[in-house]
């Protein structure tokens, strides 16, 4: 429960650094509100000597966050001149079966300018950076509420890309070979959203809404909370876990009840963040706050990690899910 590393996105020190998603291998990819996505190496032993500096300079933690150029596993940074650049999305890869690692992996991401006809989505390389395919969706527009365009996305078990829309607005599926896609309207407002071994999408906010593609047909369950909330995760044991404001809720996947509820914080937490790591564990992450919990399903107790600053996530932050989605 200690942070051993914290990074700057992008050269300027800004660029309001928000959806993120944890490849195979465990590196990650950060995508930053105001544009850019960016790469991070997991392991020290893949960063690569960039500074002049002998050794390998990183991160360490908190109190030593390294200035860009000097920080060296940081792999790439892929710069996209949008005002909107939310969802992102690792692939698998393919896994070689010499060694088990999944190579040539690949990022999803979309982005807009927060106008009509400038949603596009960008296939990247997940080695380079390099923009590998992209294509406008002249027929998905920013969402007229809020002028966003994706919001949160995922892959499926073929690399095919996901995002709906904040509130009320699409859902759409990118097809990983030629980037024809396919839309369909939202039944209820949502949030974050994620994709499990079920194969079932979902999109998670004051109620969840489970889309089935193989039918394409919706399924919803009013969860509560008083207010709308944004992550959601499958367990791959036939759960889903959602935060609902102050609780945190798991559902059957196929009857949508609900059949546990997580309360015993104090004082309650306004959870937002959730994620199933590889040992079962349940991560939740407060919005805008400080900490993050590590809880044990079974049992509900937790423990508290300390010192995050405004944290913020509801997308996938440990990799479980795209692992689950991955064929066996």
């Amino acid at each position: 429960m200690q942070e051993l590393g914290r990074y700057r996105t992008r050269p300027d020190g800004g660029g309001s650094p928000s959806r993120t998603s944890v490849g195979i291998g465990g590196d990650v990819v950060v995508a930053s509100r105001t544009g850019g996505v960016t790469k991070i190496f997991a392991d020290k032993a893949d960063c690569v000597e960039s500074n002049g500096i002998d050794g390998i300079q990183t991160s360490t933690g908190p109190g030593d966050v390294l200035a860009w150029g000097q920080e060296e596993c940081v792999a790439w940074h892929r710069p996209l001149a949008y005002s909107d650049n939310r969802p992102v999305a690792w692939t698998k890869g393919t896994q070689n079966p010499q060694t088990c690692a999944y190579e040539g992996a690949k990022v999803w991401t979309s982005a807009s300018k927060q106008a009509m006809g400038t949603l596009t989505v960008f296939l990247l390389n997940g080695d380079t950076g390099a923009i590998e395919a992209e294509k406008v969706l002249p027929d998905v527009h920013p969402n007229t509420q809020y002028v966003f365009g994706g919001y949160g996305g995922a892959v499926d078990a073929e690399d095919n890309f996901w995002f709906s829309q904040l509130e009320q607005g699409k859902l759409v599926r990118v097809d990983a070979k030629d980037l024809s896609h396919k839309v369909w309207n939202m039944p209820v407002p949502g949030y974050g959203m994620t994709i499990g071994s079920s194969g079932y999408v979902w999109t998670c906010g004051l109620s969840v809404a489970r889309f089935d593609p193989k039918t394409e047909t919706w399924a919803t369950k009013m969860t509560g909370g008083g207010i709308h909330t944004g992550g959601c995760m499958e367990d791959g044991g036939g759960r889903l876990y959602k935060a609902s404001h102050f609780v945190i809720h798991a559902l059957d996947v196929e009857t949508l009840e609900i059949v546990d509820v997580i309360n015993e914080h104090n004082p309650p937490q306004h959870f937002w963040g959730i994620a199933l790591d590889f040992d079962g564990m349940l991560w939740a992450v407060p919005r805008s706050g400080s900490t993050a919990y590590r809880i044990d399903p079974k049992t509900h107790a937790a423990n508290v990690l300390q010192g995050l600053v405004g944290a913020y996530t509801y997308s996938d932050m440990t990799g479980y899910a795209l692992s689950s989605v991955v064929p066996q």
